[in-house]
């Protein structure tokens, strides 16, 4: 996601098309071998790169936030880079939730 955002903060071509991108998800992990990083490690990583997003987001020029993109998901339905943005933030939740569920049940 964080090649989305940036990508999109720079162009405005709405027909950038993305490879296989499930596929490409499953390569990534699969190479990064994140299933077996410690936890530690794994959480750091994530704070390190989610830090840079907030620093790219914060200094994006707030008129792009409207800007209309294709995030290749099962549809072609078009989306902002706002949107993208905040489905980035549901998604890392969604993660943390998996990662920590003995602690918040």
């Amino acid at each position: 996601i964080t090649k989305k955002i940036y990508l999109f903060n720079l162009k405005l071509d709405t027909s950038l098309k993305w490879y296989n991108y499930t596929q490409s998800i499953n390569n990534l992990v699969s190479i990064n071998n994140y299933r077996r990083l410690p936890l530690e490690h794994l959480l750091n990583l994530w704070q390190a790169l989610n830090q840079q997003i907030v620093f790219v987001v914060k200094n994006m020029p707030s008129e792009k936030l409207n800007n209309p993109v294709n995030p290749q998901y099962d549809n072609s339905e078009m989306k902002t880079l706002e949107w993208i943005i905040k489905d980035y933030v549901a998604h890392m939740e969604h993660h943390f939730k998996q990662i920590f569920k003995e602690q918040i049940n």
